[in-house]
C-alpha cells in the first residue's frame, strides 16, 4: 500500500467478511502473520470497534452532547460521564420493553432517541407536577438488582408504542456528483507547485 517512491510503503493484508443481508466489512491491517492474527479474530475486534463508534455518535446526536454546558475539563468530563450513564439506562429500558412485547421484536428495532424523547417529556411533566420535596419524599431506599429488573418488567410490559420502532428510510438516498478522473488531482497539485515556487522564489519589487 503507497506510492512506489513513498517511503511509509509497506505490505498489507485485505480481509473481507461477507455478511448475507449486510454490508460486507473491509478490514486492511499492516499485521501479516495470519498464524498470530487470524482474520476472524481482527474482523471480531474491528466490529467491536465499530460499535463503539456507533454509540458515541449516538450519544452526540441523540444527548446533543455537541453543546457543552461548561468550558472546563471538569464540566466536559462531567457531561459526557452522565450521557454514558443515561445512555446505559436507555438501553436496559429498550431492551425490557423488546422482551415485554407479545411479539417477537428486535431489541435493534427500537430508537433510542423516540424512546428518550417520551422519557424527557415524562420526566418534565414530573418536575412540572410535583414540587422537588414531594417527589423526593417517595423515594425508597434502592432495592436489590433483583428487585429492579422485576419491577421494570411490571412497569414496562404495558408500555408500548408503535412509535418507538425505527423509522424506515424508503428513499434512495441520491448520490453526490463523482468529480473527474483527469484534472481532479491535478489542479491541487499545480496549486502545491505553484505555492512551492513563490516561497522559493519571491516575486522581486522594482525600486521606484
Amino acid at each position: 500500500m503507497g506510492a512506489a517512491g513513498d517511503g511509509r510503503r509497506c505490505y498489507v493484508r485485505r480481509l473481507t467478511l461477507l455478511r448475507p443481508g449486510a454490508a460486507a466489512v473491509v478490514l486492511v491491517t499492516d499485521l501479516l502473520d495470519a498464524g498470530a492474527y487470524p482474520g476472524a479474530d481482527l474482523l471480531a475486534v474491528y466490529l467491536t470497534r465499530w460499535q463503539i463508534e456507533n454509540v458515541f455518535q449516538q450519544i452526540t446526536e441523540v444527548f446533543a452532547l455537541d453543546h457543552l454546558i461548561g468550558c472546563t475539563p471538569q464540566a466536559t468530563v462531567f457531561q459526557a460521564s452522565l450521557c454514558l450513564v443515561i445512555y446505559n439506562v436507555l438501553q436496559v429500558i429498550r431492551g425490557a420493553i423488546a422482551a415485554g412485547r407479545p411479539e417477537p421484536t428486535a431489541v435493534a428495532e427500537l430508537s433510542t432517541e423516540k424512546i428518550f424523547t417520551d422519557l424527557h417529556e415524562e420526566l418534565v411533566g414530573l418536575h412540572r407536577t410535583l414540587k422537588d420535596e414531594e417527589w423526593l419524599g417517595r423515594l425508597r431506599v434502592p432495592p436489590q438488582a433483583a428487585d429492579v429488573q422485576a419491577r421494570l418488567q411490571v412497569l414496562l410490559a404495558g408500555a408500548w408504542t408503535p412509535q418507538w420502532r425505527k423509522a424506515r428510510n424508503q428513499r434512495r438516498r441520491p448520490q453526490p456528483p463523482k468529480a473527474q478522473q483527469s484534472g481532479a488531482h491535478t489542479s491541487v497539485h499545480k496549486l502545491l507547485q505553484e505555492a512551492k515556487q513563490h516561497q522559493e522564489n519571491p516575486p522581486t519589487r522594482s525600486s521606484p
